[in-house]
């Protein structure tokens, strides 16, 4: 079948791909709710702080655990934008127009990275060199077209 660029030829089986951005999609939240707290605690310690009522030290171990959030929530963020970008990767597109000259998997079948699944062709017009018995070249005219059946692919023309 003739395929234009960008077409989507086979979608690989979302179910884990969806697992894994929900995951890192609760882990944000999760990441999120932690810095509010350790936020929250901060500031409550800069202010016992500043009425001495606790000390520097103290103070000090609440602002490390609020940086430590803010780094771990960046962490997180960072990984979900790698499930959110792995996730565009579970459709397989069309590179150009063309014809799909093979499909070298089944539905279902478990591919590995960078397994071929489709063989593309470039659509179009083909120009090919052949060689022919002199007696034949009377058969044949000029610009004229013929059908080209390969030895290793007799049912395809």
């Amino acid at each position: 079948p003739r395929v234009k660029a960008d077409q989507p030829l086979a979608e690989l089986d979302p179910q884990d791909v969806r697992l894994q951005l929900e995951a890192s999609r609760a882990q944000v939240a999760a990441a999120e709710a932690n810095l509010n707290l350790v936020r929250a605690e901060r500031d409550r310690y800069k202010t016992l702080m500043d009425r001495q009522m606790v000390s520097r030290s103290q103070y000090d171990n609440a602002e490390n655990l609020f940086r430590s959030g803010e780094a771990r929530l960046k962490q997180i963020k960072a990984e979900f934008n790698v499930s959110t970008n792995q996730a565009s990767y579970a459709v397989l597109r069309a590179p150009q127009d063309g014809v799909v000259a093979k499909r070298a998997v089944e539905v279902g079948q478990v591919v590995a990275a960078g397994q071929t699944v489709f063989t593309l062709a470039t659509d179009g017009e083909r120009e090919v060199l052949i060689s022919l018995p002199e007696q034949s070249f009377g058969r044949f005219k000029v610009g004229q077209p013929v059908s080209v059946e390969l030895w290793t692919q007799p049912d395809q023309r």
